[in-house]
């Protein structure tokens, strides 16, 4: 994701003069149609969210503002970059973003400067305050020094921009981790890829002039290869070379310049562990987790997993449901080939092999994950029937591709399963439906190294009952998906718990966590939990009397009684308390 940061710094540089316009706004927008693709973790989802919220009427009010620097506090920036530079080129941009660079906006940047002194000696901050120094010197603020300190600042501004996105990749590189989810982040950002090409080049050609044949700067050659992987690569990598490094291949042999690249590769697959066997070209494949080309099919298999895992329903944070289907694939995943045969869908997958190695390795699982879960917001969206239209070229050319192969039956299935309406699938609930209490179990993901035959679920009713649930067991990527319907309890007050079990091995037990010595419901029948905002009607499940309930229904287990709630409340039954406030 786009550093929080320079979102911090864009707000404040649009409010530097205390006036907004279109331009600003647009610079806002800008900025959430670059991170709605990239974003993985569910409070980045949430502040895009949020972004998108407060302009929806082309406007930023005061309180919005407000809103959104409480989000940005809230969203832990996954920046390596000292985040006040962030923040100070967020606000230069903030300043540009209109074309202009008023007199009210250049003395509050000197006054940002002022406070911000301890960063004096860093080249950009420099740069920002020797500019503004000079255009104030004189104590009178012309239009040509505006115009003047505008050109100047948006040519530096990339130029910073740039080097910061450069200097990120090689820390990356030199602590041997991938880079493939920076690059695609960087497609439609501040990463020049003509740029990062054109100084690998220079480095190459430099290593061939020379007696040593040493190239001095490997990092930037590296990321210039993985960035040709990423969008070039077809099964054809030195094409893709070729295209980048044009003068080479003109002033060189082919075997010369490829055997130089070849020996960077080597240096860097050795750093980041590439057994020896395999292809120099497969560790810039590595890096870049899934080429451009085969995005598409990647997508198909994402889909499937969306769909036969997960229900076409994603949860909030759908890392563990990628990373389960993962891990049951692992030993498929280990085999050779540019597919992969997955057993359950009857279909195979065109994944390269450099994309099944990232997937099977643990040390590399997460990269794929939260790549799959970018790829599956995108295809929630579509199946929901939004108006998808992904602003990285990246997912924008796996997305439309994929769309137009996707079946219509498919599709209306999807689209049918994500109407569904409900809690999140994974928290077991109470339910009340015509006086009756219901359990609504959540859904459960077994491994496949389970047998199916043995798995069964129950429920403990107090100390001795034990009842057998009946659950449905479906086949998916990598195990399988219990569905167990919700069922009536005649004994929902006390303890009560369920498990599910693997002959002797019990997978899940909810323990404590559904005991209620005492059951509150709104008048839909979902519950009401002890320690929460309500205010109206609610229906008391209990036992034994209380003056401040009249029951109108009763069986063995318990009786119901409607209350009239109020926040800050209290209500007395035998020794439980319930308080409908926080």
């Amino acid at each position: 994701m786009y550093e929080v940061e320079k979102l911090e710094g864009i707000i404040n540089g649009i409010d530097l003069d205390r006036e907004i316009n279109e331009k600003e706004i647009a610079r806002l927008r800008l900025w959430a149609d670059r991170n709605r693709d990239v974003a993985i973790e569910p409070r980045e989802v949430e502040l895009v969210r949020i972004v998108d919220e407060v302009l929806e009427d082309g406007f930023l009010t005061e309180q919005e503002k407000e809103e959104l620097f409480f989000a940005c506090a809230s969203c832990e920036s996954l920046s390596h970059v000292e985040p006040r530079l962030l923040k100070l080129a967020g606000i230069v941009d903030g300043l540009l973003c209109d074309g202009v660079v008023n007199e009210k906006e250049v003395h509050a940047l000197r006054a940002w400067l002022e406070d911000g002194r301890d960063l004096k000696g860093i080249e950009a901050y420099d740069f920002v305050e020797e500019q503004v120094s000079a255009v104030l010197e004189d104590g009178v603020y012309t239009p040509d020094e505006a115009r003047g300190l505008f050109s100047v600042l948006s040519k530096r501004l990339r130029y910073v921009r740039y080097r910061y996105a450069v200097e990120h990749l090689k820390k990356k590189v030199r602590r041997g981790e991938l880079i493939g989810l920076d690059l695609i982040n960087a497609l439609n950002g501040d990463c020049s890829i003509e740029r990062v090409h054109l100084e690998a080049e220079r480095q190459l050609n430099s290593a061939l002039r020379s007696f040593t044949g040493i190239v001095k700067d490997k990092e930037i050659v590296f990321i210039s290869l993985v960035l040709i992987g990423l969008c070039e690569y077809d099964s054809a990598f030195y094409e893709g070379v070729e295209k980048a490094y044009p003068s080479l291949y003109q002033n060189y042999s082919d075997a010369k310049v490829e055997s130089l690249i070849r020996d960077v590769l080597s240096h860097f697959q050795t750093q980041q562990g590439e057994y020896s066997e395999s292809r120099y070209i497969n560790v810039a494949l590595r890096n870049a987790i899934v080429p451009q080309y085969y995005l598409p099919a990647f997508f198909d298999f994402v889909f499937d997993i969306y769909d036969l895992n997960l229900g076409c329903r994603l949860s909030a944070d759908p890392k563990e449901d990628f990373r389960f289907a993962f891990e049951g694939l692992h030993e498929k995943l280990l085999d050779g080939g540019d597919d992969l045969e997955v057993e359950v869908t009857k279909r195979t997958y065109r994944l390269v092999r450099s994309t099944k190695d990232v997937i099977a390795n643990e040390d590399t699982l997460d990269e794929a994950v939260a790549l799959s879960v970018m790829v599956a917001r995108i295809i929630d969206g579509h199946m929901r029937g939004f108006d998808v239209r992904p602003h990285n070229p990246y997912f924008r050319y796996g997305y439309e591709r994929w769309a137009s192969s996707i079946s219509g039956k498919n599709a209306r299935r999807a689209r049918a399963k994500g109407r569904f309406a409900g809690s999140s699938r994974w928290e077991p609930r109470f339910t009340l439906k015509e006086n009756i209490v219901h359990l609504a179990p959540p859904e459960h993901l077994v491994g496949d190294c389970y047998d199916y035959r043995d798995l069964g679920a129950c429920v403990l009713l107090g100390d001795d009952r034990i009842i057998p649930v009946p659950m449905e067991i479906r086949s998916i990527i990598g195990g399988y998906r219990l569905i167990i319907d919700e069922f009536p309890l005649d004994d929902p007050l006390g303890n009560v718990r369920y498990r599910i079990t693997a002959k002797a091995d019990v997978l899940f037990d909810s323990a404590c966590k559904l005991r209620r010595p005492l059951l509150v419901f709104d008048l839909d029948g979902n519950e009401v939990k002890n320690n929460t905002d309500y205010d109206g009607t609610v229906i008391v499940c209990y036992r034994g009397e209380t003056k401040d309930l009249q029951p109108y229904y009763q069986c063995d287990g318990y009786a119901l009684a409607t209350y009239d709630a109020k926040i800050g409340d209290a209500l007395t039954v035998g020794d439980e308390v319930f308080t409908s406030s926080k």
